[in-house]
């Protein structure tokens, strides 16, 4: 309907969101830092609106009519250039009069595609009910809002239960947010929430709750400095962790486990390409503290391999004393995962981490100007970076001729090589199609040697069991026989993959 108001010039929101459990709310509001503070209490309404398609979630956006106290405020969201567990998004609102929106009021913001779409098209897709509490903090010269939404998302066949908690920057500067989030994490456990509200809405409405989440693409622009690109990646990197790390707590698949291991992979290759940005003492603290978790998640993989490899076993099946016994040591390792997931240390390097991408000595201009490579362009630094990776990669004999050890080392240059092309492709526009065509042969290969690595591990595991039928199901023809076939596949993609034309180069 007509709105009270035009569009308000652009809103930057500026937050850290938390997954909060039910039984801690009690020692959230009597934390020292909010007990004498009074806060508000309200109901909201949030109706969530985009085409059958989900063009406006496509597009990175969303838009919403939120009711409260007989007011309703459309609100339209847009992704900003850089965003992680500390949501920065662009926000503009107008009252309305009604129940409908307004696409006239925001259509400056929508390309003249999506704007024929929504005029055609637009309906209601989720709702989100909460009771909000806030709390509005003064410290020195920095405003802070704290908000405990409780509440569901709700969708036509289903709901979702939601207890977050919002810290979120009114005025001044961004690390008051980390202080503050630092002082309550002391006291209660809380988990870093990389999903928003109308991430989770969209989720439920896909069927896509529990399903684990792959690297999203990486965008670069070529007038970045390296520093800033390492910004962006490294988000990137935190988010695909942290989204699953959720997903992981609410069900213990093997998938979502998989990604943070990914997750992790590719946030320590991020490290050796640009190590030479970060002070010594926090980049030998980053890999110590991502080797810690790395190697607790991988008990868990270790296991997966293990117990799907006995399962499909065949003839070769072994006791289920055997199998009994591995599933519970998977249960106690997955326990153990969540104890460090929900614990507070956990939360405070998560939140130390994001900190230092989010307002460390990187994001200073004059830090980066004393910095060669932080002030580069950041296309310069991604040529020498893939041009290195590609020499280390092409080191290495034919597949079959090396020991074991030497073949784990030339998986891990293949990941490298292949996350770097992930990282910088978008900089290479031109030379699309060599991008492709090395991207596709780094990843069939890649996968080849993930399946051989995974052979490996099952007879390096079943060697430790003393069940005789499972040293003999490692040791069967048949599987001798998928892991020759294995290798030869191997050798083959890695000579398609040495005769790709670098897209790096301009020709």
């Amino acid at each position: 309907m007509s709105p009270v108001s035009r569009g308000k010039p652009s809103i930057l929101e500026t937050e850290l969101k938390f997954a909060v459990e039910s039984h801690d709310i009690s020692r959230l509001v009597s934390h020292r830092s909010l007990v004498s503070i009074r806060p508000t209490i309200k109901a909201l309404v949030s109706v969530y609106f985009d085409t059958p398609d989900h063009v406006l979630h496509e597009a990175g956006m969303s838009l919403r009519l939120r009711t409260s106290n007989d007011r309703t405020i459309q609100t339209l969201k847009l992704q900003a250039a850089r965003s992680n567990g500390l949501f920065i998004r662009e926000e503009y609102e107008t009252e309305l009069i009604g129940d409908k929106p307004d696409i006239d009021a925001i259509r400056k913001h929508f390309p003249s595609a999506i704007y024929k779409k929504l005029r055609q098209s637009l309906r209601p897709v989720f709702r989100i009910d909460v009771q909000r509490t806030e709390w509005l903090l003064q410290r020195k010269n920095n405003n802070i809002s704290v908000t405990l939404d409780e509440g569901m998302v709700r969708i036509e066949s289903g709901s979702e239960p939601i207890c977050e908690l919002e810290v979120e920057l009114r005025r001044g500067k961004v690390k008051a947010v980390f202080e503050l989030a630092r002082e309550v994490v002391q006291t209660i456990p809380l988990r870093l929430e990389m999903a928003s509200k109308a991430d989770r809405g969209y989720l439920l409405l896909g069927g896509e709750a529990g399903h684990a989440v792959k690297a999203s693409p990486v965008q670069l622009a070529e007038n970045m400095t390296a520093a800033a690109a390492f910004h962006v990646i490294a988000s990137a990197c935190i988010r695909q962790f942290a989204v699953n790390a959720t997903l992981l707590l609410n069900s213990p698949e093997p998938e979502p486990l998989h990604q943070m291991r990914v997750a992790i992979r590719r946030f320590r290759s991020l490290l050796s390409f640009h190590g030479a940005l970060l002070p010594k003492r926090k980049l030998s603290v980053l890999r110590l503290e991502t080797r810690r978790v790395f190697r607790t998640l991988g008990k868990i993989r270790d296991l997966d391999i293990l117990i799907a490899s006995l399962e499909h076993a065949g003839n070769s099946l072994p006791s289920t004393v055997t199998l009994l016994a591995l599933r519970e040591k998977r249960e106690a390792a997955y326990a153990k995962v969540v104890a460090m997931l929900r614990s507070t240390r956990f939360c405070r390097r998560l939140i130390d981490l994001v900190a230092f991408i989010e307002c460390g000595p990187l994001t200073r201009p004059k830090n980066c100007e004393r910095s060669t490579l932080g002030a580069e362009k950041v296309k310069d630094g991604a040529i020498r970076i893939l041009e290195r990776r590609w020499r280390k990669l092409r080191k290495f004999d034919k597949i079959s001729r090396l020991e074991p050890d030497q073949r784990h080392r030339f998986r891990i240059q293949s990941k490298k090589f292949r996350y770097a092309c992930e990282f910088f492709g978008s900089l290479f526009v031109k030379q699309r199609d060599r991008y492709n065509g090395c991207l596709q042969a780094a990843e069939s290969l890649q996968d080849t040697l993930g399946e051989l690595t995974d052979i490996a591990s099952m007879k390096r595991l079943l060697g430790r069991q003393h069940d005789k039928i499972n040293r003999h199901a490692a040791s069967a023809p048949r599987n001798r026989e998928i892991e020759q076939a294995l290798l030869v596949e191997a050798e083959s993609q890695r000579t398609q993959l040495r005769k790709q034309k670098p897209f790096w180069i301009e020709c």
